[in-house]
């Protein structure tokens, strides 16, 4: 008996590269040296393939704020945005709402279908911003090819660019798995019995998450009771438990000019102390660093850890530094426990700046901590027991796990909804390797196994909702 609708015409036979059929695996064999014919092919074949590789050519390279080339960075995400509210009526998908937030978020609300029709709707999330690899531009052309490892086909790049896997991918698995449960794609030309679907796509995970925080986005703009993240790298692997992620900045300056290290070498240590000697000591004996709390039961095992990742200092060789920043972040599974390692930097960072001036007394320490990602931890097994029941149907094991790392699953986790209920939230994604860098490919066997199971998951959702209903 099958769990949920999948109608013979919208899989592909798995001798050929097309979506998954009850869980069976395509290998590529090329036919040809000429890679580019076989995408191509791929591209005619696969309409998540066809759909990813649109939005890949498109870079969106996301804005922290402190580049450079932040207004063209910003169009390029604004003309995403712009496209996707054009592509998804364009793909036949009805959109009865859309709404918009003034930092780019968008919200598509897709109406139901059926005998789930009335329901509450899930809601379905990716972000559309990507990491560019070293020295790429904003507007540096991204061009995927078709790789082979192992015998399965995978997307890259010519290595000079990132792919923009992360997060493209999960935008176009969502888009495909909509597109078939609403009877608008090439195999699914019925809509199936869904709930009603809220796409929620964002500008800015990788950077500051900006467009999510309170002051700018109202959660009960959604009615979701259930949510899907699509933006893991593990296939079939369902993600319910997440660290929270805090970027820390400490920055060392001086509020008068240290001098030339040749004229004013004399004061050094004495009247002047140096910013980039002030790093260097708040990192090496001041500042909380590495895994600060232990727990085994956690993925990563700690509660909380610390990573400082980036030492900036003067770079003129023959001048007395002025200024110094480090950055890093923590990461917590702990509210308690994130709080004490926030007061045990507050409290070095002023302990050192009075030390520091007890020499010189021009020299300060500006403190900064920025809240990305809160931590989440989804209790309900509502979702994830849907997760494995509709990959047991497509005849593979999900894993249910958690990861020390963080995504906007754990922003959605702490929502509350239009009716102030939380929304049950799930963590998901296709195979991704050497994210952010010239080395990111996605594996194209776990983008059509992930769309299949969202098509899977979105209907298995009314089923249960409604089930629940019944019970109540």
């Amino acid at each position: 008996m099958r769990l949920f609708s999948m109608n013979t015409a919208s899989t592909y036979s798995p001798n050929r590269l097309g979506y998954y059929a009850q869980g069976q695996l395509d290998t590529l064999r090329f036919g040809t040296k000429d890679k580019s014919q076989e995408l191509a092919k791929l591209e005619k074949e696969s309409p998540v393939v066809d759909l990813f590789i649109q939005m890949a050519r498109k870079p969106t390279v996301t804005i922290t704020g402190s580049e450079p080339d932040v207004a063209l960075r910003q169009e390029k995400l604004s003309a995403f945005k712009e496209w996707l509210k054009q592509t998804l009526p364009g793909l036949g998908i009805s959109v009865s709402k859309v709404e918009e937030t003034p930092l780019g978020a968008v919200v598509f609300k897709i109406p139901g279908h059926g005998r789930y029709a009335n329901q509450p709707p899930v809601l379905l999330n990716a972000h559309y911003d990507i990491v560019a690899a070293s020295g790429q531009s904003p507007d540096t052309p991204i061009d995927p090819v078709l790789t082979e490892e192992n015998g399965e086909p995978w997307l890259a790049t010519n290595g000079k660019t990132s792919l923009g896997a992360d997060n493209k991918a999960g935008l176009a698995m969502i888009l495909d798995a909509v597109r078939r449960v609403t009877g608008n794609h090439p195999t699914q030309k019925t809509p199936v019995d869904h709930p009603p679907i809220e796409l929620l796509f964002t500008p800015d995970e990788e950077s500051t998450n900006n467009s999510l925080r309170p002051e700018n986005f109202d959660p009960k703009m959604l009615e979701s009771q259930t949510a899907i993240v699509v933006d893991a790298f593990d296939p079939m692997t369902v993600f319910r438990k997440m660290a929270g992620a805090t970027i820390v900045n400490v920055s060392v300056e001086r509020s008068q000019p240290g001098g030339h290290s040749g004229v004013n070498a004399h004061t050094l240590g004495k009247t002047v102390y140096d910013a980039n000697a002030a790093a260097a000591d708040l990192l090496a004996n001041r500042l909380p660093k590495w895994t600060v709390d232990a727990n085994p039961d956690n993925p990563g095992g700690f509660d909380t850890s610390i990573n400082w990742g980036k030492l900036q200092g003067a770079t003129a060789p023959n001048a007395i530094a002025d200024k110094a920043v480090i950055g890093g972040n923590f990461r917590s599974f702990s509210p308690e426990k994130k709080a004490v390692v926030e007061a045990k930097i507050k409290d070095a960072v002023r302990q050192a700046e009075a030390d520091y001036q007890k020499t010189d007394p021009h020299i300060q320490l500006k403190l900064s901590l920025m809240d990305k990602f809160p931590p989440w931890t989804n209790p309900s097994t509502f979702l994830r027991n849907i997760a494995k029941t509709v990959g047991k149907a497509l005849g593979q094991d999900v894993k249910d796990t958690g990861m020390p790392a963080s995504a906007i699953s754990n922003i959605i986790g702490n929502f509350k909804n239009k009716h102030g209920k939380g929304i049950d939230t799930i963590l998901m994604g296709p195979k991704i390797i050497g994210a952010h860098s010239g080395a990111e490919r996605v594996n194209v066997n776990s983008m059509k196994q992930g769309a299949d199971w969202l098509y899977g998951m979105i209907q298995e959702i009314g089923k249960q909702q409604e089930a629940k209903a019944s019970n109540s």
